[in-house]
């Protein structure tokens, strides 16, 4: 595409690899680029996370050595044949484990308050840059990119990166560390017991690897049946009469009850699956201990381990069963972490369009000078050396078949693409000079595609004219003849527009922002098939309007039906992306 005067600017991420969503080194640094202001936070949270986890890993032994001076107390009571005092030797060490106990409470709750903390301020924050970057797109973006996409990646996205985030902070760091801790001490009460541990661990955590591979495969399964359960639904409601008329009822019964079928099936596989990981974590839990049990029995017969000691090690075991099932269940959180930042990343790295520049003052002829283009992504040529004038006054018609290319001139003109090769000009400077709201702001434009906001009527008479009162907006309503209908509804101009409209139809939206464009009285006025869904009556009294508008403005005029334009002072035909 051409230099000259290019609208859009590349800002900072480079998503060679993230635009896909990948989960690579570079969209991690990214990520953790992007957290630095909760540096300070995440910091709190690993030293918790620390003193947690040494709190948790030392009771186990605090506990041994209780048991140990138990043992050496009853024993002792057993060959002197006296009772022995032991609650002023464990005193102390009860009152250390107290504290311990007290550490890795205290710190666990103040973890759970912080990763909330960055979590929220995390995704509010990107969710309000976000929105500043959408009001940043050009209208291109959109012509590219579904509108469920663009929705998911703000919503369903961020969301996702919020709780694999979180899960990754409460879940696999904290489990990290707790086994680290707890490896140590056991180490540090015997070392044939810490690496046996390990080993069978390591067992148990490639078959929880394994089986929680084939629980994702199976949910995934389950929710795919039930995707197709509710798209088929959606389908066959939209479409009822139709299926009504058809006879078609019992055949789509049919294939309802086989897709319910499958999707019970899909959930008695989730259900098996799910009972047999957790035969599999208790089995190879209960393997684990007794064969530490089994290993300890012989070192105390030998006199090479304590009772407490064993007690412990045992203890470690389970203590290191729950986080080492934990990572292997929560192991794709960090790739569905990587992925989703990756998809928001390359949504914020997006092309923005060029706002700055000169200020336009009053509004001249429009000039298209030798423009070719094609938009991006394809080898045709839309529009081929395209030469023509719009006068400052009057009523210009764009005319041509279907595809002929005279939605891409109204584009073109708004600044939603820049020419391949040419330029347009307002007066005698290229439009692409223009700082572009100001630019914007000369133009109307009523589409064909009727765009009505969830705001009483007046508010969308008054859009893009906040200061207009309700007299000038009552008046621009008479002008485009919404005022008759406006005053029959029991709220009048106060009635506010929703999504789906129950007594306002496509035409009288139509004239709503026919009474838009009138109102705002810009210098250029562009009607896409504005009056497609308006009756002839209604027709004729926009046409007498539009004569008046155009003593003022350059009024453009898109339309098939021969009677929109037959009274316009110039008639542009466009033919195959040429003019004739």
């Amino acid at each position: 595409m051409s230099n000259n005067g290019s609208s859009v600017l590349k800002v900072r991420f480079d998503t060679s690899t993230m635009s896909q969503g990948k989960a690579d080194k570079k969209t991690y640094r990214a990520l953790a680029a992007d957290l630095r202001p909760y540096g300070f936070l995440l910091a709190l949270f690993m030293m918790f996370t620390v003193l947690g986890g040494a709190a948790f890993a030392y009771l186990p032994k605090i506990l041994g050595e209780v048991i140990d001076v138990y043992a050496s107390k009853l024993i002792e009571s057993v060959f002197t044949g006296k009772a022995v005092e032991v609650t002023a030797s464990i005193l102390p060490i009860i009152g250390f484990a107290a504290a311990l106990l007290a550490i890795n409470v205290i710190s666990s709750l103040l973890q759970g308050v912080i990763v909330s903390r960055v979590t929220s301020g995390y995704s509010h924050r990107l969710r309000c840059r976000m929105f500043e970057k959408f009001n940043r797109l050009p209208a291109s973006y959109a012509d590219n990119n579904s509108h469920d996409a663009v929705i998911g990646t703000i919503t369903e996205n961020v969301d996702a990166l919020n709780q694999s985030l979180g899960l990754f902070l409460a879940n696999i760091i904290d489990s990290v560390v707790v086994i680290a801790a707890v490896t140590a001490m056991l180490f540090t009460v015997n070392k044939i017991l810490c690496v046996a541990s390990i080993a069978f661990l390591a067992v148990s955590f490639w078959a929880s690897c394994a089986v929680s591979k084939k629980e994702k495969l199976s949910a995934a399964g389950q929710q795919s049946a039930s995707a197709n359960i509710g798209s088929r639904l959606g389908e066959f409601y939209s479409g009822l009469r139709t299926v009504q008329e058809s006879g078609e009822m019992q055949k789509n019964l049919l294939m309802l009850e086989n897709l319910n079928e499958f999707h019970a099936e899909e959930i008695k596989k989730a259900r098996r699956i799910s009972a047999i990981s957790s035969c599999i974590g208790d089995l190879t839990l209960g393997i684990c201990i007794t064969a530490v049990a089994v290993i300890g029995a012989l070192m105390i017969k030998d006199g090479a381990l304590s009772i407490g000691a064993l007690m412990t090690a045992v203890l470690y075991v389970r203590r290191l069963h729950r986080p080492v099932s934990q990572i292997s269940v929560y192991a794709g959180v960090v790739r569905s972490m990587g992925e989703a930042a990756g998809r928001v990343f390359a949504f914020m790295s997006e092309s923005e369009e060029k706002t700055d520049g000169e200020k336009i003052n009053a509004a001249d002829e429009l000039r298209f000078e030798n423009v070719t283009f094609a938009y991006p992504g394809t080898n045709e040529d839309v529009l081929q050396s395209v030469c023509f004038s719009i006068p400052e006054k009057g009523i210009i018609s764009l005319s041509g078949d279907t595809g002929a290319g005279k939605s891409t001139l109204v584009k073109l003109m708004l600044r939603f693409y820049q020419p391949d090769s040419g330029k347009i000009c307002c007066g005698d400077k290229d439009i692409a000079d223009f700082e572009l709201e100001g630019y914007r702001r000369k133009f109307s434009v009523i589409n064909q595609e009727a765009t009505l906001f969830e705001e009483t009527l007046a508010a969308n008479i008054a859009y893009g004219k906040a200061n207009a009162d309700m007299q000038a907006i009552e008046a621009a309503a008479r002008l485009a003849g919404a005022d008759e209908f406006i005053s029959r509804l029991p709220d009048g101009y106060n009635t506010v527009f929703s999504a789906s409209p129950q007594n306002i139809s496509n035409g009288e939206i139509q004239l709503v922002l026919l009474a838009r464009a009138f109102l705002n009285k810009t210098p250029y006025v562009i009607f896409d098939e504005a009056t497609a869904y308006v009756d002839t009556k209604t027709e004729i009294k926009v046409k007498e309007t539009l004569s008046e508008l155009s003593k003022e403005s350059a009024v453009i005029i898109i339309a098939h039906r021969h009677s929109t334009v037959e009274n316009a002072d110039k008639i542009i035909r466009i033919e195959n992306g040429k003019i004739r």
